[in-house]
């Protein structure tokens, strides 16, 4: 990936604020701008109709809509449990698994870190000691991908 804007979710209120105001834009905008973010609207920022289109597109100048893009989705047999390969903004790259329960429930295991400090002779992933933490946005966008 080679998109290095920031994420709008791994942006605090407070450094939204800031650039709205920079550009114009009223404070209150940042609520309207989180709860998308947060809540899985699909489309990117043209899909926030709710904002002016100039405001829409200042925001995708200077922010990505996601901090992680996918590479390639896998199912299991029964084609319930899906598992993701996301890339990163640095290339590093994470999974995140959907596991639906009977019923109305779904489980979602997200990674919290690039790598794994725990070295296990069986797993590629320890293979490639610890790289970073996520950020709060990188795990907020992988429970946005299967929403």
């Amino acid at each position: 990936m080679t998109d290095i804007r920031p994420a709008v979710s791994d942006l605090s209120r407070e450094q939204l604020v800031g650039w709205l105001a920079k550009h114009g834009e009223p404070g209150y905008r940042a609520k309207q701008i989180r709860r998308h973010a947060t809540h899985g609207t699909e489309g990117g920022f043209e899909a926030l109709t709710d904002l002016p289109k100039s405001l829409r597109d200042g925001l995708a100048r200077s922010f990505r809509w996601s901090s992680v893009e996918p590479v390639r989705e896998e199912a299991s047999a029964d084609r319930e449990t899906r598992k993701v390969l996301l890339e990163l903004r640095d290339g590093h790259h994470i999974e995140s698994v959907l596991m639906p329960h009977h019923g109305a429930r779904n489980a979602v295991c997200v990674s919290t870190q690039a790598g794994c400090p725990m070295a296990c002779a069986f797993c590629a992933t320890g293979e490639m000691g610890l790289v970073r933490n996520l950020t709060a946005g990188e795990i907020v966008d992988q429970i946005r991908h299967w929403q």
